[in-house]
Order: structure tokens, then C-alpha cells, then sequence
């Protein structure tokens, strides 16, 4: 019964956050009303949010602060997270001592890479990794899943993995000059 308690309280504390930018300065997050960057989003998300990101540009680097929380853009060739540099450490998403964080549906540019460390089950699906220095680095992760993507980073490697665990790596194109991947510890 304890159980069964705790999750109608999870689930009474799941919000939806939208996002566009051809929203307001002053969005609430709601579909009708949406936050202009996802920077607002991150700033009140919870543990159990989705937040929906509409096709648009958006600027500057993603540290997700949260546990058990979904990114999902509306296409992954027009929903575009920029970056804006790809020689310091940036990335469009950081994943850093997370649980169950689910991203897909975003074209990610101009970034140093996208970092998920010591974290579990995370998700990376559906998303387009262009013009970065590397991919995604995986380091440290278990039950974390890299699937569907599409990989055009020219600079160093595609996907970066180090002393990872369980992890499903599937159904990824991988258009590249140098190493496509790179597998350590």
C-alpha cells in the first residue's frame, strides 16, 4: 500500500514543460504559454517533468540537474541546440551523477560534446550530433542506451566510451573523417 501511495504521489508531481522560441520572455512553461529557452526549464524542473521542446534555435549548454527526466524535441533535423564553441568545454547536454534522463529529437551543433558521467540508465535516441568536436562521451555509465542517431562530428571521435556497463549501442550512422568510436577500460 506504501507503494502503491508513493507512486500516485510521483505521478501527482509529474509536470509537462513546454518550450518555444517564439515564446515570451515571461512563458510559464505551459503549452499555451511556453518558456523561450530551455534554460527556464531546467531552472524548475523536477524529478518526473517532460519537457517538449518545439522546432526553433536555441543557444547555450543543457547541465541537467535532475533525475528521472525527458527531453524530447519535436524533430530532430529542425529542433537545434547551438552551443557556440567547439574548443571549450561545452556541451549541449550534461549528464553528470544522474539516473534515468531520457533525450531525443534535437539536432546538437557547435559543442565540445554531449557528457554523460557516472550516471545510469540514461537514454540518447533520435538525435542528430553534428559539427562537434566529439559525439557523446560515456564515462562511468550503466544501462545507458545510445540508439538511432546520426553522427557527423569531423574533429575526434564519434562516440567515446570508458568503463561503461550494460550499455546498448544501436541502429547509429556514423559520418565521419577520423574515429568513428573510441572504447577504453
Amino acid at each position: 500500500i506504501i507503494f502503491i501511495l508513493f507512486l500516485f504521489t510521483s505521478y501527482l508531481h509529474t509536470t509537462n514543460i513546454y518550450v518555444d522560441d517564439n515564446g515570451y520572455e515571461t512563458g510559464t512553461g505551459t503549452i499555451t504559454n511556453p518558456y523561450n529557452t530551455i534554460h527556464k526549464a531546467l531552472m524548475v524542473l523536477k524529478s518526473g517533468d517532460t519537457v517538449y521542446v518545439k522546432n526553433g534555435y536555441y543557444f547555450g549548454q543543457n547541465k541537467i540537474d535532475t533525475d528521472n527526466v525527458a527531453f524530447i524535441g519535436e524533430d530532430s533535423s529542425s529542433t537545434i541546440i547551438d552551443c557556440g564553441d567547439t574548443t571549450t568545454d561545452t556541451q549541449c547536454f550534461k549528464i553528470y551523477n544522474r539516473d534515468t534522463v531520457y533525450i531525443s529529437g534535437f539536432k546538437l551543433i557547435n559543442s565540445q560534446n554531449i557528457l554523460v558521467q557516472d550516471s545510469n540508465n540514461s537514454v540518447i535516441r533520435n538525435c542528430i550530433i553534428y559539427q562537434n568536436y566529439d559525439g557523446i562521451i560515456l564515462w562511468a555509465c550503466t544501462n545507458t542506451v545510445v540508439k538511432d542517431n546520426i553522427f557527423d562530428t569531423p574533429y575526434y571521435v564519434s562516440l567515446y566510451l570508458a568503463e561503461v556497463k550494460k550499455c546498448l549501442i544501436a541502429n547509429n550512422i556514423f559520418y565521419h573523417k577520423q574515429n568513428t568510436y573510441d572504447i577504453r577500460g
